[in-house]
């Protein structure tokens, strides 16, 4: 079991490397990562994903410790979010995409059955007035906030797909059909939501 955690993590981080490689397909500026420098786009790639909560700049000492390819470098706070910020959400959506596709689904319910759960729930962002997920409310208590829609393995304990929305404009239905349509599952499966997703439209396609 053990080995298998570590080639898992090892295909990630290959998966990881080659996002960073192509890293101009999935982001607009051209010039971005182009320098080499401790915040190279495979460790701002990895950081968010490997984060603990810790207060960011003990994360960054973390993900630039002595054991790794840019150990020792001093990195600040903002030099960081400046680096983050010419990231966009496609570069994670492909890495959790092609990691999937490594690792497809493999358990059963009675050798038959993939079955598959359906669900969301809301994210608090930090505030900003610019951003499109602001919820406008009285009192001065308006506040951002996303709808991630998610579609989880049950059997083999993994997330098989998610979209996320604005909040104001969150359509749960309308993202489990587009998560059941992209699913490449040759296979007999079974869908469990709650009782929120019901509708004839969701019936029909399904």
């Amino acid at each position: 079991m053990k080995t298998l955690h570590q080639n898992i993590l090892e295909r990630f981080d290959q998966i990881i490397n080659d996002t960073a490689i192509h890293i101009h397909d999935f982001i607009d500026d051209p010039h971005a990562f182009t320098r080499k420098r401790s915040l190279d786009a495979f460790t701002v790639l990895k950081m968010p994903i490997n984060m603990q909560g810790n207060c960011l700049s003990k994360e960054i000492d973390d993900a630039l410790d002595d054991n790794s390819p840019n150990g020792g470098d001093i990195v600040s706070v903002s030099a960081y979010v400046q680096q983050k910020a010419k990231l966009s959400p496609k570069c994670f959506e492909h890495i959790f995409h092609v990691f999937n596709d490594k690792f497809p689904a493999k358990t059963k319910l009675n050798d038959k059955y993939f079955v598959f759960a359906f669900d969301g729930t809301d994210l608090d962002q930090l505030w900003n007035p610019k951003s499109q997920n602001r919820i406008l409310v009285k009192n001065n208590q308006s506040y951002c906030q996303i709808h991630n829609n998610a579609m989880y393995n049950l059997l083999d304990n993994t997330y098989q797909d998610c979209i996320l929305q604005a909040k104001a404009q969150m359509d749960e239905r309308g993202a489990t059909l587009r998560m059941l349509k992209r699913l490449d599952c040759i296979h007999p499966y079974i869908a469990i939501m709650d009782r929120g997703y019901e509708s004839f439209n969701l019936i029909e396609k399904l």
